[in-house]
């Protein structure tokens, strides 16, 4: 049972916490630094026609922190995520490499056994195993081919009322909605008590110039810490 009362709240312990959206002006060395203290994960934006824009990072960006050792996960966006969900394969399948974790961000119907088989088969194209990762704005699937983040946002940062139960033993799940150094600690008293599972935040560990900002990446870990 949730409690009310924030003091006295059992809190929801992230396994890790997942920052995305740094991009070509995002200093390599500054996540370096912030992954020495934190359990950190950093999620690059993929998308083919926004390449090169805010949040999206150009290839040669990408290439240097696939190289750094940094935990990393990839959110694909547009064109090539609809590629995915409708032929089971993408452009980007071979580019993939040194990222364990992958987010398909699509508002169209998908089949998560389709995921579940490009995930197989982009892993084979970079070597590595990859984990699938999909969005629900509702009750978390049950199906646990694919881990599920529930995000009502998009990265637009808006929280929304309530927040969803854990769903089936098996299945691997995130929380996202408006989470930053602000609120953060607040939501994790809401969620339920669980070790396990990740929170994933963009919009609001941003600056006033629309940058990733990890001096606001650095005060939500300080206040997971210290929930």
């Amino acid at each position: 049972m949730r409690k009310s009362n924030f003091e006295d709240a059992l809190v929801f312990k992230p396994e890790f916490i997942t920052f995305t959206g740094a991009d070509d002006k995002t200093d390599i060395g500054d996540l370096l630094a912030l992954a020495e203290s934190h359990a950190v994960e950093f999620a690059i934006l993929f998308s083919p026609s926004r390449e090169g824009t805010a949040r999206f990072p150009r290839q040669e960006w990408i290439e240097a922190i696939q190289r750094s050792g940094l935990r990393l996960a990839a959110h694909i966006c547009g064109g090539w995520a609809r590629q995915i969900v409708e032929e089971g394969w993408s452009e980007i399948d071979g580019r993939l490499h040194g990222f364990a974790r992958v987010q398909i961000n699509t508002a169209q119907a998908v089949d998560p056994g389709r995921i579940h088989s490009w995930a197989k088969s982009a892993g084979r194209q970079s070597g590595q195993e990859i984990e699938p990762i999909l969005q629900c704005r509702g009750p978390f699937p049950e199906d646990p081919r694919v881990s599920w983040l529930y995000d009502p946002s998009g990265g637009r940062g808006i929280s929304p009322a309530t927040w969803p139960d854990l769903p089936g033993e098996t299945v691997r799940f995130g929380y996202a909605g408006g989470l930053g150094p602000d609120n953060v600690a607040e939501v994790l008293a809401m969620l339920p008590e669980h070790e396990g599972g990740w929170i994933d935040m963009e919009s609001r560990v941003r600056n006033g110039c629309d940058e990733f900002d990890t001096g606001l990446c650095r005060a939500v870990c300080e206040a997971v810490r210290a929930a």
